[in-house]
């Protein structure tokens, strides 16, 4: 054995070499019990559980630790260009060669740190720390010290392999590199049966642990470097997830965390698939053959919560687990390609049929409660909301869920009949909300008939009137019907008929107890200037709608307001940002005078005269309405109910705002509808907020409150910018966004909401409400549209919509103010919009279930 052999071979080497050079003190080590022997044989980490007793003669140290003969060549090119020599000027070079290699998919730099590592350490450290660790060295080399480079690639080599053998992380373990420059040992050299067994053994262990690797956003590029290489490994693992999936949702008969956490890991695995792999001829087989093909099919079936253990419908609806399988199956199916000689299922809506059976349709809800996948999709209750979320309810899960419990000929039924059939009812009937009281002698008298309308002025909101059961013009035996389907129909009644009087308030305001229609007999207009008869007489200022020119300010003044805080408070009273964000000394803060802002403030004369107040904001120059303000917003009883429903709505996990909203995290927000998650959980995907769940009837009242609140916001801005209503409309259809109402919003439940000024990155226009304010000041929570220059002031019963892609945010209130009980309400509201996330999501996943029966009959064919 050579000298230099030897010295590799030392134990004191490390000791003698950290005397010599203070850089590799730096250096962080991990603490670990030490081992009487390293053998790469014990890289079988425990879940492995491979026997490679066979192996023991091949220690760690037979690899060979050595510098890199081009490691001055290395130094000397950019961005190094030898900026090594001191700390600073390494963490400089690291910053721009971490820049360098980011920023350039085809530099160089790709190529020469992996092999570098192989070449002198026969590992790859950790990725946060390969920049460091290669500076560090190309430091000592330039210096000379080349003892101290091989002794700190002599520490890196040995951390890797500890930290593999005792923390049990499942990492691929790396191939041995002959050293052609130095003489074999004389105990391994000549063995060449026992070598090629070594070789296996170590192949062994690398594909045992490949394919229980761990991807993320870290490793998700070495996953597919080593998918690439290794297409033997194709069928195992494909064979492995179909396994995991198969367990997990139809054989386990209990939830099994090991088996849930198995197919999550399964999951950013297949996402982790390059797409040059995923739709090669050579991959789909794999997937097929696997058997993974047929547990999509399974698991991403429309009617797949029938067929799941019940254990698992809380696992599909906290990562999504339809759409999110659903979408890795659509990227890996070449459309254009793969050929079938099956028939396609197809829904066409619009199609002539003739049987109606509304009675046969109730009678299968009833004699199959699973039908409706309430614990997968909570708003799923929302199906009977509107005949557009009928519609797709029925193309997207509910014809085919009909189909497996063998209800017979659902084919041939036409849902837009059974829809209106089922929700015509009788425009002189009001219901009760309490489903528990519905029953068919609460609300009729001894002949039958239903009871009239009592106006407000005979029955005030606080007053309970009678309850009674939606008045159908037909016998469904509402006695007969379980009590979460009465829910979800008496509901849906509501919802659809009545409306909570909203749209009638809002487009022609009138006095307590006079004629309301339902909103779906409303128009789409917007209210015109100079029409109101009790105001048309009146100068512009003092007429209930008005329009105010606006102009946008310039680029430069918006990217100074970025991060400010507009606030009327001086000195003490300016309200700092919380936790690590700043002091109030680095916090730029402006006034609303120092800013020129223009206040729009409500006048109780035209509220009282004309009953509400209306101003539009009109861009000057583009001729575009921007946005709006209108006073006595929602008739009195639709806000008694709504302050209601936000009690109830504002409770659960509060939402984690981003990084820049977080210092002025003062008060809490609580997300209801769908979502794409920023972050989130491991594997989580296009999923409802924790707090929108339906376990139970109070669950399901909770969901048709928020949608109710979202529908009476929406209507209000039908008639007070109906551009802006159809903008959402349109957006909501096209996106195939799940419906809170005829929208597709995500609201917001908003308890002490303050902002400094930002910007959202919302698709459509993003509508806000005003149910409660206790403030000291006026000014306090008003609205800052800094973009334009515009404050609306905030009063209770107040809305304004606004794009958020344009500078906005709170007037923050004072110190004192937010001292003065910290636990008490100061302003509560609503908040209700479009994000692009969402809705990009959304369309793409609409595709995917709309092909679904599409992938189903290419999958199955022969390959």
């Amino acid at each position: 054995m050579s000298s230099k052999r030897k010295s590799d071979q030392d134990p004191d080497l490390d000791a003698l070499q950290d005397e010599k050079s203070q850089l590799l003190l730096s250096l962080p080590r991990r603490k670990h019990k030490k081992k009487k022997s390293r053998k790469v044989a014990k890289l079988d980490v425990p879940q492995l559980k491979v026997n490679v007793t066979e192996c023991d003669d091949l220690r760690e140290e037979d690899f060979k630790v050595k510098v890199h003969p081009l490691d001055l060549e290395y130094a000397a090119i950019e961005p190094v260009v030898g900026r090594v020599r001191t700390a600073d000027e390494r963490r400089a070079t690291e910053k721009k060669l971490r820049e360098f290699c980011e920023g350039d998919p085809h530099s160089s730099w790709h190529d020469i740190i992996p092999r570098w590592y192989n070449f002198c350490v026969g590992v790859q450290v950790e990725a946060e720390r390969q920049y460091e660790v290669l500076l560090a060295v190309l430091a000592l080399r330039v210096s000379g010290d080349d003892g101290a480079a091989l002794a700190m690639l002599h520490h890196e080599r040995q951390n890797m392999l500890e930290n593999t053998m005792h923390t049990g992380k499942i990492q691929p373990v790396p191939h041995f590199f002959p050293d052609d420059l130095e003489d074999s040992d004389d105990e391994h050299g000549n063995d060449n049966d026992r070598s090629g067994q070594l070789d296996e053994d170590v192949a062994a262990v690398e594909k045992r642990a490949f394919l229980k690797m761990t991807v993320s956003s870290k490793t998700k590029q070495l996953f597919g470097n080593l998918l690439r290489t290794n297409t033997a490994w194709w069928l195992p693992l494909t064979t492995g997830w179909s396994i995991s999936i198969m367990k997990c949702f139809f054989q386990n008969t209990t939830y099994v965390a090991e088996d849930h956490l198995a197919v999550v890991e399964a999951l950013r695995a297949m996402r982790g698939v390059p797409a040059t792999i995923a739709k090669t001829h050579e991959w789909r087989y794999a997937v097929k053959c696997g058997s993974l093909a047929r547990a999509f099919e399974e698991v991403t079936s429309p009617a797949a919560h029938l067929a799941v253990q019940p254990h698992s419908l809380t696992g599909y609806r906290l990562n999504a687990w339809t759409t999110s399988l659903a979408a890795v199956w659509h990227n890996w199916t070449d459309y254009k390609h793969m050929k079938t000689v099956r028939k396609i299922r197809t829904w066409v809506d619009g199609t002539e049929r003739k049987l109606i059976n509304m009675q046969e349709f109730i009678a299968a809800l009833c004699q199959f409660p699973g039908i409706i996948p309430t614990a997968c999709n909570p708003l799923s209750v929302l199906f009977m909301t509107t005949l557009d979320a009928f519609l797709t309810a029925w193309r997207t899960w509910l014809r085919q869920s009909l189909v497996e419990c063998d209800v017979p000929h659902v084919e041939d039924w036409d849902p837009e009949g059974i829809y209106r059939h089922l929700m015509s009812v009788s425009d002189e009937t009001e219901a009760s909300e309490d489903p528990e009281a519905n029953d068919t002698s609460a609300g009729s008298n001894d002949s039958g008939n239903s009871h009239p309308v009592r106006n407000a002025e005979e029955a005030a909101p606080s007053v309970e009137r009678k309850n009674k059961p939606p008045p159908l013009f037909f016998d469904v035996g509402w006695k007969n019907i379980p009590l979460p389907l009465q829910t979800i129909i008496f509901q849906s009644w509501c919802f659809a008929n009545m409306k909570l009087d909203q749209s009638r308030y809002a487009h022609r305001p009138k006095a307590l107890g006079k004629e309301r229609k339902p909103m779906r007999d409303m128009p789409f207009k917007d209210q015109e200037l100079g029409r109101c008869p009790h105001c048309r007489h009146l100068s512009a200022d003092e007429q209930c709608i008005q329009e105010l020119k606006v102009r946008k300010r310039s680029a430069a003044e918006m990217a100074e307001l970025d991060g400010a805080v507009i606030t009327s408070a001086k000195g003490d009273e300016r309200l700092p940002p919380k936790g690590m964000h700043g002091a109030r000394g680095n916090t730029k803060y402006k006034s609303p005078r120092e800013l020129k802002m223009h206040i729009i403030k409500p006048k109780q004369a035209i509220i009282d005269r004309c009953k509400r107040q209306i101003v539009r904001l009109i861009d000057a120059d583009s001729g575009e309405h921007v946005g709006g303000v209108v006073y006595n917003m929602f008739h009195p009883e639709t806000l008694a109910d709504m302050q209601k429903s936000h009690a109830n709505a504002s409770t659960g996990p509060s939402i984690k705002r981003g990084v820049s909203l977080r210092a002025w995290q003062y008060g809490d927000m609580y997300g209801w509808g769908f979502r794409q998650p920023q972050g989130g959980r491991p594997g989580e995907g296009y999923a409802t907020y924790a707090s929108t769940k339906a376990d139970n009837i109070q669950d399901m009242i909770n969901i048709f409150e928020v949608c109710n609140d979202a529908e009476c916001m929406l209507q209000t801005l039908c008639a007070c910018d109906a551009r802006a209503f159809r903008k959402i409309r349109e957006v909501t259809r096209q996106a195939h966004l799940n419906r809170m109402g005829t929208g597709g919003t995500t609201s917001y439940y908003c308890v002490n909401y303050m902002s400094c000024q930002h910007r959202d990155t919302e698709t459509a226009m993003s509508l806000s409400c005003q149910l409660g304010l206790d403030t000291d000041y006026a000014e306090e929570f008003d609205f800052a549209y800094s973009e334009y220059g515009v404050i609306f002031r905030t009063v209770v019963n107040c809305g304004w919509w606004f794009d958020a892609s344009k500078m906005h945010g709170s007037v923050i209130p004072y110190m004192s103010t937010v001292q003065k009980d910290k636990k008490r309400a100061m302003s509560t509201g609503i908040h209700i919009t479009i994000r692009k996330k969402d809705m990009d999501r959304a369309a793409f996943l609409g595709e995917v279930l709309d092909l679904h029966e599409t992938r189903r009959a290419l999958w199955r064919d022969r390959m």
